[in-house]
């Protein structure tokens, strides 16, 4: 029973996406660490023997967060380069037994079941994660709920 569905790509999609992914993967621990972390670096700044270890954290912090920024323009540029050069944003998506297929102007590509591992369906986004934490995300008005079930059946059967 082959599950078909299109829709034309919303800029705002990958915002959405990353958007949902870093809530649903941080929660509310994940602003609350942003803000504590630099209450506890100058806690621990304050002790002598601390120090080196307070240095090595802000350090760490930094880098993680330039990287993280590195990562947002990256994903930014591409989307923005995607929208550019493609007059037809029209996305179709196969779902089947063999997997899922996504068609569009900027190309397609096919993933077999074995590839994916989870589906997360949010409030505007549906992401489908395949091969770790790659993911391909759709709009949640445009996935069937059948879609949907199909997919988590199709992981569930495999593991």
């Amino acid at each position: 029973m082959p599950i078909e569905f299109e829709f034309t790509a919303p800029p705002e999609l990958g915002s959405k996406a990353m958007r949902y992914l870093l809530w649903r993967r941080g929660g509310p621990a994940g602003p609350i660490a942003v803000i504590l972390l630099p209450v506890i670096i100058a806690v621990m700044a304050t002790d002598r023997e601390m120090r080196p270890v307070a240095y090595i954290v802000v350090g760490a912090a930094i880098m993680l967060f330039v990287l993280f920024l590195l990562a947002v323009a990256h994903r930014r540029r591409i989307s923005r380069r995607f929208f550019e050069s493609n007059a037809d944003r029209t996305v179709r998506v196969a779902i089947d037994e063999a997997g899922l297929a996504v068609k569009s102007a900027a190309g397609s590509s096919a993933l077999p079941w074995n590839a994916i591992s989870r589906v997360w369906a949010g409030k505007d986004v549906v992401l489908v994660f395949y091969h770790g934490w790659h993911y391909a995300a759709f709009p949640r008005q445009a996935v069937p709920a059948n879609a949907i079930d199909f997919i988590s059946a199709k992981v569930k059967s495999r593991s």
